[in-house]
C-alpha cells in the first residue's frame, strides 16, 4: 500500500511541476508579460502541493522554429519514504506573443 501510494505521490508530483512550468510560460510569454510574472504565477501553482521542497523556478529564452520562446523550469524535491528526496524536473515553452 505505501509503495502505491508513493508511485501515485510521484506521478502528482511531476504533474503539478508541469503545470507550473507551462503556466508559467503562458504568463512570461504574453504580449504584456514578464520572467518575473512568468515565475511568480509558477510559484503560486506550487504552493497547491504541501510537500514540496526546495522548489526553484528559472525562465529562459529560446526560439522554436526560428520564433522567440519563453521557457518555464520547474525543479522541485519530491520525498519518498526510503529513498528520501527525489528530484522533480519539468519544463514548458511558449511562442511569445512579440518579438522581444
Amino acid at each position: 500500500m505505501t509503495l502505491a501510494f508513493q508511485l501515485i505521490w510521484a506521478g502528482y508530483a511531476a504533474n503539478v511541476a508541469f503545470d507550473a512550468a507551462a503556466e508559467g510560460a503562458t504568463i512570461a510569454a504574453t504580449a504584456d508579460g514578464t520572467d518575473r510574472a512568468g515565475i511568480d504565477r509558477a510559484e503560486r501553482v506550487l504552493h497547491s502541493l504541501s510537500a514540496v521542497s526546495g522548489s526553484r523556478i528559472t525562465a529562459s529564452h529560446s526560439s522554436i522554429d526560428g520564433w522567440p520562446a519563453t521557457a518555464v523550469t520547474v525543479q522541485i524535491n519530491s520525498p519518498l519514504i526510503g529513498f528520501g528526496l527525489l528530484p522533480v524536473v519539468q519544463t514548458s515553452e511558449t511562442l511569445d506573443e512579440t518579438i522581444r
